[in-house]
C-alpha cells in the first residue's frame, strides 16, 4: 500500500537573526500554522479533484511507462509535483482569506514582511512594512519553499 504525506522539509528558520526562537525550524512553524489554521487540511479539502487527478494521471504514466519496458520509478513522482505545485499556488492566491477565522493574518493584512530590512529598525534587522497587504503564511517564504509532497 502507498501511502501519500503533505509536510514541509525541516530546516532551521532563517529568521531567528536576532536571536529570539533561534531554534524554530520550518516543522516547528508547520506545526503552529496548522494547529492554528489548518492550512494542509483546508488544502487538501479543498483541492481533492487536483489530488485525485494528479495521483490517477501518475499512476497511469507509471503503467505506460512498465508495459513499455522502461524501469520501475515511483509511481507518485509526478502527482508529489503537482501537489507541491498547486500547494504553492494556494497559498500565493490566498484561497483561505475569508474562509477560515483569523485569515487573511493580521500580519499580512498590515503587509508586515521579513523578506525586506528595516532601515528605520536598529541595524537594519525586523519587519519593514511594506505598502500593500501580502499573502497570509509567506512571511518569509521559507514554509512555502519547503512544503513537500512524497509517497511511501
Amino acid at each position: 500500500m502507498t501511502t501519500l504525506h503533505l509536510g514541509v522539509v525541516d530546516i532551521p528558520y532563517v529568521l531567528a537573526k536576532n536571536g529570539k526562537d533561534a531554534n524554530t525550524s520550518t516543522g516547528d512553524v508547520a506545526s503552529f500554522l496548522e494547529e492554528d489554521y489548518g492550512i494542509m487540511a483546508f488544502f487538501v479539502e479543498n483541492n481533492a479533484d487536483v489530488i485525485q487527478a494528479a495521483v490517477e494521471e501518475s499512476l497511469q504514466v507509471a503503467i505506460d511507462n512498465i508495459v513499455a519496458g522502461a524501469p520501475m520509478a515511483s509511481p507518485l513522482d509526478a502527482a508529489c509535483g503537482t501537489i507541491e505545485s498547486r500547494f504553492r499556488q494556494f497559498l500565493d492566491n490566498r484561497e483561505m482569506d475569508g474562509k477560515v477565522p483569523g485569515v487573511a493574518t493580521e500580519a499580512a493584512q498590515n503587509g508586515y514582511s521579513n523578506r525586506f530590512k528595516d532601515r528605520k529598525s536598529k541595524k537594519g534587522k525586523g519587519r519593514k512594512r511594506v505598502a500593500v497587504s501580502r499573502p497570509s503564511f509567506i512571511d518569509s517564504g521559507q514554509y512555502q519553499a519547503s512544503f513537500k509532497a512524497w509517497s511511501e
